[in-house]
C-alpha cells in the first residue's frame, strides 16, 4: 500500500477504510447480538448532484470537486461510479417501508456509465470545460444493485441529468464571479 501524498489524499485513504470497517462491525453485530430490530445499510457509491447547502464555487462539496477536477483534466484517477443523491434520499426513506429483511445490503449505483461515455458528454455540452481525452485504462467497474431495485424500487436519475444538474451548478457560481 502506498503512503499518502497529501493531506487530501490521506482524508481519502481514511474515509474509505473508515467505511469498510463500520460495515464489518454492522455485519458483526447482526450476527453476535441478532437485534429484534430490522437492521439495512445503503451503501452508496460517488455520491454527486446538485447541492442545496452549496452558496459559491468554493464550497463544492469533496465527490462533487472530484468530479469537477477530473472533467477538466486527462485522465480520471479512480472509477466511474456514481450515485445521484436524490437517489440515495429516495432510497433511504423507501427503506423506512421496505419487506426486505434484516441485513439486507443496499449498494446504490449507476451502472454502465464509462468515462468514454463522460468525455464525450463534456466535449459535446461543455466543450470549454471537458479536457477528458479517451482511451481510459482500466476495466469498466460494475456493482450489484439488485436489492435496491427490487427491495426499495428505485428508478435510478438518467446520469446526464445528474452529471448536468451537477455542472451547471458549479458553473452558475464561476459565472456570477465566484471562482
Amino acid at each position: 500500500m502506498e503512503l499518502p501524498e497529501s493531506p487530501q489524499e490521506a482524508h481519502g485513504m481514511m474515509y474509505r477504510i473508515s467505511k469498510v470497517l463500520a460495515h464489518q462491525a454492522t455485519r458483526d453485530f447482526l450476527e453476535k447480538e441478532k437485534p429484534s430490530y430490522k437492521l439495512l445499510t445503503t451503501h452508496p457509491t460517488l455520491v454527486i448532484g446538485e447541492s442545496r447547502i452549496q452558496n459559491s464555487a468554493e464550497q463544492i462539496d469533496m465527490v462533487n470537486a472530484m468530479l469537477w477536477m477530473t472533467i477538466q483534466s486527462a485522465k480520471p484517477a479512480y472509477p466511474s461510479l456514481w450515485v445521484d443523491v436524490k437517489d440515495v434520499a429516495t432510497a433511504h426513506v423507501s427503506a423506512i417501508d421496505t419487506p426486505a429483511p434484516s441485513g439486507t445490503e443496499f449498494i446504490l449505483s449507476l451502472n454502465g456509465v464509462t468515462w468514454e461515455d463522460i468525455a464525450a458528454f463534456t466535449k459535446s455540452e461543455y466543450p470549454d470545460l471537458a479536457k477528458l481525452e479517451p482511451p481510459f485504462e482500466g476495466p469498466v467497474t460494475k456493482v450489484v444493485t439488485g436489492n435496491a431495485e427490487k427491495h426499495l424500487g428505485l428508478k435510478w436519475t438518467p446520469w446526464k441529468q445528474t452529471f448536468r444538474e451537477t455542472i451547471e451548478q458549479q458553473l452558475s457560481f464561476n459565472d456570477a464571479g465566484s471562482k
